[in-house]
């Protein structure tokens, strides 16, 4: 394969999975398909390959990538999900006994969070293009709901046709075991439209996996100049810079609007917001009254004051927006 640039390496991971499904359809479990897509991606490429490929991001915290890869130069991140109803099947005279996995919020919250890095890796140029590769065979995942209810992780699905963008999060109902070491929400800046395809070789093989493929590029995250920055240390969240105000109470208005906005575009009919965290998504310093004011002063929204303080001004002042803007 040869290149002239970068910019046009040619990476066919579709043609690699149709390959792979020829020799392998289907996997004992996601390691098993791991060290298989590793091994077809080394045979049909001159490349570098490693798995579990460490990445620090923001001030060292540690990522691991299922797939790092470099093909002459161009870099890819790819995180791989492999979700399977239990089953048995036979294939040429190798048993796979497939348990049941179940769990299907989580597994999807699970998916938005993989997104969420390998767009966090793109645009700190850890890798030039990311990948999530999803085989399952169970119609949960890959299905929309014949009855739109509204679930815990309603906002996680990933059935044919979904898009997932914007800040995405469990509903006020979920339990606290469901969200245990989940309960940051999903903040995506990319779009992507969700397509299920067959992942199959020539030969029936008695199971039929549905195979979900989602390409993070670079290209599509950033918009303009608009910076970004990160939220907090403990999270992987990222949200548009707000540095561009001049003082703390206009950059609070700023990033106020700007939650409210990509709420509102994710449906949301309203939006909590708390003092403190917004002073520690702004990195500010002393500014809790100058943030207070703010989140009171975006007078476009109808909010009402969840809980307060008798002073206004403390960091669990908490406010919930409504996202219909007042008619002025």
């Amino acid at each position: 394969m040869q290149n002239e640039s970068k910019d046009k390496i040619v990476f066919d991971i579709e043609a690699v999975l149709a390959s792979l499904a020829r020799k392998r359809p289907i996997f004992h479990n996601e390691a098993d398909f791991q060290h298989a897509l590793a091994w077809e991606i080394k045979e049909l490429y001159a490349c570098t390959i490693r798995l579990e490929k460490r990445l620090d991001l923001y001030s060292g915290k540690k990522s691991y990538l299922d797939i790092w890869l470099n093909v002459q130069g161009f870099i890819y991140g790819i995180e791989l999900k492999y979700k399977i109803r239990g089953s048995k099947y036979i294939h040429e005279g190798e048993t796979f006994s497939l348990l049941n996995q179940g769990a299907h919020d989580i597994g999807r919250y699970d998916v938005a969070k993989d997104l969420q890095r390998l767009e966090q890796m793109a645009k700190s140029e850890h890798i030039d293009e990311g990948i999530i590769i999803f085989l399952t065979n169970d119609a949960a995942y890959y299905r929309e709901p014949v009855i739109n209810k509204s679930t815990a992780d309603a906002q996680f699905r990933l059935h044919e046709g979904k898009v997932l963008t914007g800040v995405m999060k469990w509903s006020q109902s979920t339990g606290a075991g469901t969200m245990k070491g989940r309960t940051e929400p999903i903040v995506l800046y990319g779009n992507y439209s969700l397509k299920w395809n067959d992942y199959k070789g020539e030969e029936e093989s008695g199971i039929q996996l549905k195979m979900l493929l989602i390409p993070v590029q670079r290209s599509g995250l950033l918009t303009g100049n608009e910076p970004f920055h990160k939220t907090d240390e403990s999270t992987d969240v990222i949200v548009k810079d707000s540095s561009y105000a001049s003082g703390p109470a206009e950059r609070a208005r700023a990033y106020i609007r700007e939650q409210l906005r990509i709420a509102g575009e994710n449906g949301e009919l309203h939006l909590d917001l708390v003092s403190g965290d917004i002073h520690r998504a702004l990195s500010l310093q002393n500014s809790m009254p100058s943030v207070c004011q703010a989140m009171i002063s975006v007078s476009e929204y109808r909010f009402e004051v969840l809980r307060d303080a008798p002073s206004g001004k403390t960091s669990a002042k908490k406010l919930r927006y409504w996202l219909v803007q007042n008619e002025l």
